[in-house]
């Protein structure tokens, strides 16, 4: 039996809800949900759940790339079960997002994603800065970091330092060439806010797991196929208007005891060097 606090979305395997239904004319021109093709690369307790949330809302290709184990963290996260700390991370939620919609396709070789030119791929890649010595670093997610195309889209996922657990931050959707830098990404983050005590923090834990999970679904499917922000780099094209602060702000999502807050932060991207010459 599941022991997550974040399971497999029972509702998926209604018959009703995995049939294919005609909805008539799309007026935002955006491909169907289940046309979108998703490639995980790393695996946090938030990307893991929201790929399960997203099975559930009817996407069905993924390919999910993260042969790391499963910690002890990542099941009081709430985003794996028990019995699956020690297996490696990607099998546990490709068998989670089979369970969810019995259409999905989820693969594990980023090589078998081939979508890059299609307007309805998306790449979700955790970033782990929380570790200063690198110890989560792994040689095969490097090498599947090195098959992503320069003008594919990417949102990164970002586990900053320094920060109470369970702290993430959603990266606007950029193309891979323009992906924020390290430094970015920490200033973003800024100074810690008073870290919840330690029984509460773990009491909320899985709840915010599944709140900061939800968020980035709902990311996922609003970018995915909307041909991408305007970042202003390289001549980017855009396929048509969206928010102006959209590229201009990270949003933040902060754990509680037991509430949550969300925060959006300033782009720093503009002002780095490193990151405008990209």
């Amino acid at each position: 039996m599941p022991t997550s606090a974040v399971p497999a979305v029972p509702a998926a395997r209604h018959p009703q809800l995995r049939r294919t239904v005609s909805t008539g004319v799309r007026l935002d021109g955006r491909p169907p949900v289940t046309d979108l093709q998703l490639m995980f690369l790393g695996l946090s307790p938030v990307t893991a759940a929201a790929a399960v949330l997203l099975a559930g809302c009817g996407v069905r290709g993924f390919v999910i790339s993260d042969p790391r184990p499963v910690t002890w963290d990542d099941a009081a996260a709430g985003a794996f079960d028990l019995p699956d700390v020690g297996r490696s991370r990607d099998l546990g939620v490709r068998q989670r997002i089979r369970a969810a919609n019995p259409n999905a396709v989820a693969l594990s070789d980023p090589a078998r994603f081939t979508a890059e030119d299609r307007p309805s791929s998306l790449v979700i890649r955790a970033v782990d800065l929380s570790d200063p010595d690198g110890a989560s670093l792994d040689l095969r997610a490097a090498a599947a970091e090195g098959r992503v195309r320069e003008r594919q889209e990417v949102l990164d996922v970002v586990v900053p330092g320094g920060h109470a657990p369970g702290t993430t931050m959603l990266w606007p959707v950029r193309p891979w060439y323009a992906r924020a830098c390290p430094d970015c990404m920490a200033k973003a983050a800024g100074t810690a806010q008073p870290e919840p005590s330690r029984g509460a923090r773990y009491d909320a834990w899985p709840t915010h797991t599944a709140l900061a999970a939800a968020v980035l679904a709902q990311a996922v499917i609003a970018q995915a196929g909307a041909g991408g922000p305007e970042v202003g780099h390289r001549g980017h094209p855009s396929n048509g208007p969206v928010d102006g602060s959209a590229a201009e702000h990270v949003t933040v999502l902060h754990p509680g005891g037991p509430v949550s807050t969300i925060e959006r932060v300033p782009n720093p991207q503009a002002a780095c060097p490193l990151c405008a010459a990209g």
